[in-house]
């Protein structure tokens, strides 16, 4: 029936593309048929599943879960639409959820989101090639465009925050309590130290009801941002809540430290002043930059 509407639709001179998604059930074939062998690929198999240890499994729990494509599921993919495509003569997909397959980006193969954004990347990109019409929903993955991807509760309580990087959120009611004094300024530095700069509406809080206090650590903290983001490339979320250690590409390393805390690991400098610590003491909501080894 497909092929019969492209083919009517060809002789008006109309293409026909189709809606589709990105939307994997945890309890499909894919997860537990035979075809879950064929797919095993890491610790969870084709599906992509808190393979860090520290990450949500899905942005809408027990129903959408996203695809490992560095396993052998990214041929079975790109091969079953572009069968369905030849067959019908479908000209392509607007394709929903196609972010999805970035929000939780769980191959960490070297110690990075990369490998599975490549494959995202290629696979757009073999589609596109083979002559398809692919619009897909990307407004993370590729933009970072503001975007509440979690829905399974606050993005801004324990691990949720660290869940991903290089993507922005609305900080709204915690963005104008922020504003006026009333949440602790804090928020947004594990925001920034996650490499993830929240979108603060200004303009929803009279000015005369800023706090001076608030502002200013604000203002400090994207000071702190925008100093070390050049070495932002590759994360390790440290235990115990003591904060966040990036290595930049040139084997820098810039620390975000969340409480006070003894540094043995090479030599602690902060990065705004230049000063190195007292007795390796680090203070709570500082960066640092890491030079030297462990002594």
């Amino acid at each position: 029936a497909l092929k019969r509407l492209c083919e009517r639709a060809a002789g008006m001179g109309l293409k026909v593309s189709c809606w589709m998604a990105t939307h994997v059930h945890p309890h499909s074939a894919l997860a537990r048929g035979p075809q879950a062998t064929a797919f095993a690929h890491g610790a969870n198999g084709a599906i992509a599943a808190a393979e860090s240890g520290r990450h949500p499994s899905t942005g809408y729990p027990g129903d959408c879960w996203t695809l490992n494509l560095n396993s052998p599921v990214y041929r079975y993919l790109a091969d079953r639409i572009l069968g369905i495509c030849q067959r019908t003569g479908l000209a392509g997909f607007a394709w929903d959820s196609f972010s999805n397959l970035g929000w939780w980006q769980v191959d960490y193969s070297d110690g990075s989101m990369r490998p599975q954004f490549d494959k995202m990347g290629a696979l757009y990109g073999e589609l596109a090639r083979a002559g398809l019409y692919i619009e897909p929903e990307a407004i993370v993955s590729f933009s970072s465009h503001s975007c509440c991807g979690l829905h399974g509760g606050d993005v801004y309580a324990g691990e949720l925050l660290g869940y991903s990087y290089d993507s922005t959120i609305a900080l709204e009611h915690e963005g104008r309590a922020l504003l006026r004094g009333e949440q602790p300024p804090e928020i947004l530095f594990r925001c920034l130290a996650h490499r993830r700069a929240p979108e603060v509406r200004l303009t929803e809080v009279p000015r005369a009801e800023w706090s001076t206090a608030a502002m200013a650590a604000m203002k400090l903290y994207f000071t702190m941002y925008k100093q070390a983001r050049g070495a932002m490339r590759r994360r390790t979320v440290l235990k115990d809540g003591r904060g966040v250690l990036w290595h930049g590409a040139g084997g820098e390393r810039v620390l975000w430290s969340f409480r006070e805390q003894n540094w043995n690991d090479g030599q602690a400098m902060d990065l705004l002043t230049g000063e190195v610590p007292a007795g390796r003491n680090l203070q709570s909501h500082r960066v640092y930059r890491i030079e030297g080894e462990r002594q």
